[in-house]
């Protein structure tokens, strides 16, 4: 029986970009295909995830089915021709002589919402809370949790995270921000909205740049000059770290159970190159953005600069090499990207108030690049 033009355009695409994983007994979806899953809507998208090395992985969603072969190191991406948007129902995969399945996935659009402790916010911090939070009642907005990675120093392909679908109950660990928007384009668009929330306060944005992006620009180079050296050793320090406090936990629940008392401290988290140190260069961008690419991701929402209020002249290279970043690794040079100007936080009077007044000149250089908007 000969090929139909999908599939032959499917196995195509399927071999054309493989990427992501180890090596597994069963078919094992990125988490970002998991339960609960808003799959972007639209042509040509991927679908990823690890296998043994050398099995076929045929993927099926609302009665179109796509193949690929895990490569030597147990990676394999399929990519579905087209999904419609509102599609529902399970997305599964089939292995050489397994299945499973992820359940009630969705199909719409998804939005990337990143940055610091703005984007961060969840609802119960924000306006009208109880409110907004009691009337969270629409299962197709749904929010993906990406948890915080610290200490990547190369590129990641595994990342923890989660769909939650959107009620009183999950929308208490939804971001605000993240929330709201999703809101309000349901309310325009009529079809299902997913938004990955993959923030972290108090960071920088040399931390959410690759190494080619903060290698670009003179404010980048700086940067790595004076705490690029954190980088080295930091995965050992990490180590160090996470064995020393698993002993102490031993330690404390022995005393427990022997009724003796327990008063050694816990080991330090150091925050300077230290494994609570959120602003390691290209840290964020390999640990919680890179993994989640290359998702047809609908656009990008940034709300970050206070980690980078000090450093005004920098910044619109930064950001510029930002969007440039994130525009390759999802493999779209027109990605939308809407971020938000720094509020009049600090302003007369304050110390700093003038840096705040510089900063928030400088974000609106941003609105030179194409496909860009301002949230003022």
């Amino acid at each position: 029986m000969p090929l139909s033009p999908n599939s032959i355009l499917c196995r195509f695409l399927s071999l054309a970009i493989l990427s992501i994983g180890v090596a597994q007994a069963v078919p094992k979806p990125s988490p970002l295909f998991s339960d609960y899953a808003v799959l972007p809507s639209g042509s040509n998208i991927p679908i990823w995830g690890k296998a043994t090395p050398g099995e076929k992985v045929t993927v099926i969603y609302d009665g179109i089915s796509c193949e690929s072969v895990a490569d030597p190191a147990g990676r394999w991406m399929a990519v579905i021709p087209s999904v419609r948007p509102g599609a529902s129902g399970p997305l599964i995969f089939k292995g050489s002589d397994s299945e499973v399945s992820s359940q009630d996935v969705i199909a719409g659009d998804v939005w990337l919402c990143t940055g610091q402790s703005n984007m961060e916010l969840l609802l119960p911090s924000s306006s009208n809370a109880a409110e907004v939070i009691q009337s969270a009642t629409n299962p197709k907005i749904r929010q993906f949790y990406v948890v915080p990675e610290l200490g990547a120093t190369s590129k990641k392909n595994r990342f923890k995270g989660k769909w939650q679908v959107s009620s009183p109950e999950n929308a208490i660990h939804f971001s605000a921000i993240g929330y709201h928007f999703a809101q309000a384009i349901y309310e325009s668009e009529k079809i299902p909205i997913g938004f990955i929330n993959a923030s972290l306060g108090a960071t920088c944005i040399e931390a959410w740049l690759s190494d080619e992006a903060i290698e670009s620009t003179e404010g980048g180079r700086a940067y790595l000059e004076s705490r690029g050296p954190l980088r080295d050793g930091y995965a050992a320090k990490r180590e160090k770290w996470k064995q020393a406090t698993a002993e102490w936990t031993q330690q404390k629940k022995e005393a427990e159970m022997d009724g003796t008392p327990f008063t050694e401290p816990a080991p330090v988290l150091a925050s300077e190159g230290g494994p609570e140190d959120r602003n390691i260069p290209t840290a964020l961008f390999y640990g919680m953005l890179n993994p989640l690419a290359p998702s047809a991701i609908k656009g990008v929402l940034w709300y970050q600069g206070e980690g980078n209020s000090n450093r005004q002249e920098t910044y619109p290279e930064l950001q510029a090499s930002f969007i440039h970043d994130l525009r390759k690794i999802f493999h779209n040079p027109d990605l939308p990207f809407y971020y938000v100007q720094l509020p009049n936080f600090k302003a007369d009077g304050d110390s700093n108030g003038l840096g705040w007044a510089i900063f928030r000149e400088k974000q609106a250089e941003t609105l030179k690049i194409h496909r860009t908007g301002m949230a003022v």
